[in-house]
């Protein structure tokens, strides 16, 4: 299917359905839109814990199937709850590393409930923390604190239901025949221009702040006993199949992947942390211009001309009529860079502006 999205900067008719595995980077994909659309509220947030300032599963499902009047709906929904709307929506999820999420979300809690939580009784405890993944993919979930299959539209025994090999094979033949695009949280910049260019979007990037929610360090398993990864692992052996499936299918997609969008890959990583320094304050725009000045100083200075003229680029195309982006861009080829970065700076212009 291709993707389209009504009310927005770019001409598209299906709405985007995201599948938010949490700790995987949802919330930086959903403040990413929230800045693309004319009105931040037109993504549609389901949550938990916040009612009044997102929407909850239960009034999502308790609506009957309708147009949607929504381009973008983004959350921690069940495979199967996207039926709920129409025209059918172009499916998206993230995947990461079984192991790593697990810490990630022990963390996130931990942070949360300003305490620290006893490792091993957390990964016994939390359904999250055992085949999650497999779990929300295979069309599982709550609903009215229920378990719920919002794939069969089945209440089930009990408030969390025990994931099997079978719900497993059908997460994998989801992910394989009905989920649209498979993002990877450690290759977001590839994830991102895959998603920007089935959706022919501007740059998914936050120009205040791309990263939200994430932790202050790096989650690393070294800073972790044997046992302690080894327990994950043995509560998430479904969860490391469906990676190693997922991640399969996207390095697939990934080696499609045109000469453009290859060179925008290589731009976007610089461009985001350019962007996006250490903690979660925003941006202002005095902030955004200095810090990216001083980036693509850097990446001059280190004589990459070519990544520091399409880092400029991919800003000039963010920006969309910022004609001081664009000069800027254009002189930046012309000074540095030969022939060919220089026609694709003018071919980019050409297609953004009309050559105006």
């Amino acid at each position: 299917m291709t993707a389209s999205l009504t009310d927005s900067p770019w001409s598209m008719k299906n709405p985007l359905f995201v599948i938010h595995i949490p700790k995987t980077g949802g919330l930086s994909l959903r403040r990413i839109f929230a800045e693309l659309l004319p009105d931040p509220s037109r993504v549609y947030k389901l949550g938990q814990y916040a009612p009044g300032k997102v929407h909850l599963i239960e009034e999502f499902m308790a609506q009957d199937q309708i147009d949607s009047p929504y381009p973008v709906y983004i959350g921690h929904f069940s495979f199967g709850a996207h039926n709920k709307i129409k025209p059918e929506p172009f499916l998206v999820t993230c995947l990461r590393d079984p192991v790593l999420r697990v810490l990630s979300y022990y963390e996130y809690t931990c942070r949360i409930d300003d305490v620290e939580h006893d490792i091993h009784q957390f990964i016994s405890n939390y359904p999250e923390c055992n085949n999650g993944m497999t779990r929300r993919l295979s069309g599982l979930g709550l609903l009215n604190e229920q378990g719920y299959d919002f794939v069969a539209n089945t209440v089930l025994q009990g408030p969390e239901a025990e994931v099997t090999k079978e719900h497993l094979d059908l997460a994998i033949e989801h992910l394989r025949n009905r989920i649209d695009l498979i993002m990877v949280q450690e290759q977001m910049s590839e994830s991102l221009v895959m998603l920007r260019h089935r959706m022919g979007s501007p740059p998914l990037l936050s120009l205040r702040n791309h990263y939200r929610n994430h932790s202050p360090q790096k989650i690393l398993t070294t800073n972790y006993s044997e046992e302690v990864i080894n327990a994950i692992r043995a509560h998430n052996q479904f969860d490391l199949a469906l990676y190693e499936e997922g991640t399969s299918i996207f390095k697939a997609q990934l080696s499609q992947v045109s000469l453009e969008q290859q060179n925008e890959i290589e731009a976007m990583e610089p461009l985001c942390s350019i962007l996006s320094p250490v903690g979660m304050r925003d941006l202002d725009d005095n902030t955004i211009n200095q810090r990216f000045n001083l980036g693509v100083g850097a990446l001059l200075k280190a004589k990459q001309f070519d990544l520091a003229t399409r880092v400029a680029l991919l800003m000039s195309i963010r920006l969309g009529n910022n004609m001081q982006f664009w000069t800027s861009t254009r002189k930046l080829a012309e000074l540095h860079c030969g022939r060919a970065m220089q026609d694709e700076v003018e071919l980019a212009f050409t297609k953004h502006h009309g050559g105006v």
